[in-house]
């Protein structure tokens, strides 16, 4: 059936939420149509190889916000576990068979009923897509705060602080946005590991086009899985009315010392965070620097692998990776310590990270950046976009990589 899941869930009754998706950007996506809320604390207890089975259907997605394993308290934004007990999936933008359901679930927190869930695709059927434009953004600092911050991580790395950190600017949009508008802007922008969240008065939309961690089986008849990280850095605005242009500021990326030392330097970063749950010798750089190129813009993508251990929890990956290293920097502990004082507040579910995870042990995740996250049923939304600071940075062009990657909302 060709229906877009996005069109399902601007179409999705606001009396029958929570709604949980994954892969908004993406040929494969998952919509939970029946779930319940399990505690954050039961499911980090959970063995990662315990859940593997022949099949593979989505059996929970979750939404951790960054501060959850930085120790510090964040009383808005907590994480939020579902389990599914059956789903819409798509693949390659086809939706699939009804996933059949799980009746041993019970309390749930929503369970469709299949006349709901057929007359809710019936209505999205008929739902056609139509641009939205942008919206302009307010900064809750200004240019020249922006820029004094700036100037002074680059101190602290001239002091030898630390080498790298992500420093974050916050936006409010300057009018209301409605689900449906959010929605349709990432019908047409949205990244590969978009997702969507609706729960209480919260709503969260991402434009993610970064993946996390991702846990693949290694082949049909080995319970070995390989996990892999894929961290992104470097970014350069796209020239999409002339394309010999656009070429040369991908060369110029690719290039470029200062932003393939930002990437390196991540890469290294979460090449160890990899070490700490792998079996000995099996972590490897796989690819040092690779082009992505998105509607507006092009970044830099590495990627690091390695076979995991076989006692492990969930804990023990949240416990490794989180926060990610791209939106923290090196080293992790110092910077993330840096980070909380010249922000001056939690980042909640801005730069966490949305997970899924199936029955066969295979598990996706991706990095909370690009989000526009609602605390009021979708009256207000904040967003907010950082950059990689690094020795060779200089504080206006930082400034400048801000703007680019607000225009999945502004352009």
């Amino acid at each position: 059936m060709n229906i877009h899941p996005l069109a399902v869930a601007i179409n999705w009754p606001t009396d029958r939420l929570p709604l949980a998706m994954w892969g908004t950007g993406s040929g494969n996506t998952v919509i939970a149509t029946g779930l319940k809320l399990v505690p954050p604390g039961e499911f980090f207890e959970r063995p990662i190889f315990s859940s593997q089975s022949n099949a593979r259907v989505p059996k929970y997605i979750g939404f951790i916000p960054y501060d959850t394993f930085c120790q510090f308290e964040d009383k808005k934004a907590k994480p939020v576990v579902f389990e599914i007990c059956s789903s819409l999936t798509w693949a390659e933008s086809q939706l699939q068979p009804d996933s059949s359901e799980n009746t041993s679930i019970e309390k749930f927190s929503l369970c469709l009923k299949r006349d709901e869930i057929s007359d809710l695709l019936r209505i999205s059927s008929h739902y056609s897509m139509s641009p939205v434009k942008g919206v302009n953004l307010l900064p809750t600092l200004s240019d020249e705060s922006y820029v004094s911050s700036t100037q002074g991580v680059l101190d602290d790395i001239r002091k030898g602080k630390y080498y790298q950190l992500n420093l974050l600017r916050y936006f409010k949009l300057s009018k209301p946005w409605s689900w449906e508008f959010i929605c349709r802007r990432l019908f047409f922008n949205a990244g590969s590991y978009g997702c969507a969240l609706r729960i209480g008065g919260t709503a969260l939309a991402s434009f993610s086009p970064e993946r996390f961690i991702s846990i693949a089986k290694t082949s049909d008849n080995n319970f070995d899985l390989r996990i892999s990280a894929w961290p992104i850095k470097g970014t350069a605005e796209r020239s999409s009315l002339d394309p010999a242009k656009d070429e040369d500021i991908k060369a110029e990326l690719k290039n470029s010392q200062k932003n393939l030392a930002e990437l390196q330097m991540i890469i290294d970063l979460m090449r160890n965070d990899l070490i700490k749950v792998c079996k000995p010798s099996t972590v490897q750089v796989v690819e040092s620097s690779k082009l992505v190129s998105l509607a507006h813009l092009h970044h830099l993508q590495g990627e690091i692998s390695g076979i995991l251990k076989s006692d492990l929890r969930f804990k023990d990956l949240f416990l490794a990776f989180c926060p990610s290293g791209s939106i923290t920097g090196a080293p992790k502990i110092e910077v993330m310590k840096t980070i909380r004082n010249l922000e001056g507040r939690a980042r909640g579910y801005m730069m966490g990270n949305c997970f899924i995870s199936y029955s066969d042990g295979t598990f996706d995740s991706n990095v909370l950046i690009r989000t526009a996250v609602s605390n009021d049923n979708c009256q207000s939304w904040e967003y907010a976009a950082g950059s990689g600071i690094v020795i060779k940075s200089t504080p206006k062009e930082e400034l400048q990589e801000i703007f680019t990657k607000c225009q999945v909302i502004s352009k």
